[in-house]
């Protein structure tokens, strides 16, 4: 699905397993945004906003890159007990957590990883530490700071460019821009141990300017 807008729909905005979603809009729906599943989904250059929940995924694993996901009645994002990885994203103002999701031993494939993302003004948890492996933040900004898996994040406020008018994006003052450059090491790391699938992307190229501001160049591939 590429460059869509899906809202008002009395239920899920998009609901199936296996399929991959690029610069769309899903708003304003009465079920979740994006609900997978099966066999993980792909979600990038997306606003998911004003949902029931936001996005969600149960079994496989699934992955956002350069994301908005904002004021969701429920959840921003919600793992039931699968994988996923989050890149340069912001997660902000979810009315019940940020990162968060039901957690059973026997299915958690993967260890969860979140890179370069904003977490911060969601009531209750902000990011849920999944003890299966444990939820591993690097370089990301999180209201209340991390102190479980990962490293170099912040409690530094983002500095947003206009929270009265929800633009999420970051003044050119702000403590994200510029923050680290081993992310890339990092990103390479994992890219080398294939814990994103293949179907996904082939590799990737980022120009590091913190979460929402990345300029992201993906080849992917994409399911046949």
């Amino acid at each position: 699905m590429l460059n869509c807008l899906v809202e008002n729909n009395l239920n899920e905005g998009i609901k199936g397993d296996k399929f991959h979603v690029d610069n769309c809009t899903i708003r304003g729906n009465g079920g979740v945004g994006i609900s997978g599943d099966s066999y993980g989904f792909h979600i990038r250059n997306c606003e998911v906003k004003n949902n029931n929940g936001g996005i969600r995924g149960s079994v496989g694993k699934f992955v956002l890159i350069n994301c908005l996901i904002t004021n969701n009645a429920l959840f921003g994002v919600y793992s039931m007990s699968c994988g996923f990885d989050i890149y340069n994203c912001t997660v902000i103002n979810n009315e019940d957590g940020g990162i968060t999701g039901y957690e059973d031993v026997q299915q958690m494939p993967t260890e969860p990883y979140v890179f370069n993302t904003i977490i911060w003004g969601n009531s209750g948890i902000q990011v849920k530490y999944f003890y299966t492996g444990g939820t591993n933040l690097y370089h990301c900004f999180i209201q209340n700071g991390w102190t479980f898996s990962g490293s170099n994040n912040s409690d530094n406020y983002p500095e947003f460019s206009d929270t009265v008018n929800a633009d999420w994006s970051l003044k050119n003052y702000s403590p994200c821009i510029n923050e680290e450059q081993m992310t890339l090491a990092l990103l390479s790391w994992k890219l080398t141990l294939q814990v994103i699938p293949e179907f996904m992307m082939e590799y990737m190229t980022l120009l590091i300017l913190g979460p929402m501001n990345f300029r992201v160049i993906i080849h992917a591939q994409y399911y046949t």
